[in-house]
């Protein structure tokens, strides 16, 4: 059992788990994901469960005021125990990166620095159709197309893991 009264908190990542060591002891536990799918307009953004294996939808956020869109980030992150972000790739059909995808990996670094958390880009390529095409309503598109984002990236690590 962990002191909850500890003020000095280590944190080490590995994997999708965090290892802690308080005065109650050393423990992994799972981390909680988020997903952003980046936009100048809108900004979905979706959290995965605690053990970080499945993406939920959660909000649609303004993209217009990117200061005030990574404080409402931080604030979700508090909040929900956020220990990892995973921010959505608008790459070309080649692969190339496109002006909106140099935009998305600029976001991608301030929002790292100003929540000192770990950032980790995904391939958003046709996530707002998948979205579109499973009826979706307008206005929750960008959250459902960030929990697509962040439900691939969860996939992968999940393989990844298996393989080795």
């Amino acid at each position: 059992m962990f002191d909850v009264h500890c003020l000095k908190w280590n944190f080490k990542q590995k994997e999708d788990k965090i290892l802690i060591f308080g005065t109650g002891g050393i423990q992994w536990q799972h981390m909680r994901y988020m997903g952003i799918d980046y936009g100048r307009v809108r900004m979905g953004v979706a959290r995965s469960d605690e053990e970080g294996n499945m993406a939920f939808p959660d909000r649609v956020l303004s993209g217009k005021d990117e200061r005030a869109a990574i404080e409402e980030l931080r604030t979700i992150a508090s909040e929900t125990g956020v220990g990892a972000m995973v921010i959505g790739l608008p790459l070309a059909m080649d692969g190339q990166d496109t002006k909106t995808s140099r935009r998305a990996r600029i976001f991608a670094q301030r929002v790292g620095e100003a929540l000192h958390l770990p950032v980790y880009m995904e391939n958003e390529m046709f996530t707002s159709r998948m979205a579109d095409h499973q009826g979706v309503a307008k206005d929750r598109i960008d959250a459902a197309s960030a929990a697509i984002i962040l439900q691939s990236y969860l996939d992968k690590q999940r393989l990844a893991a298996r393989r080795e």
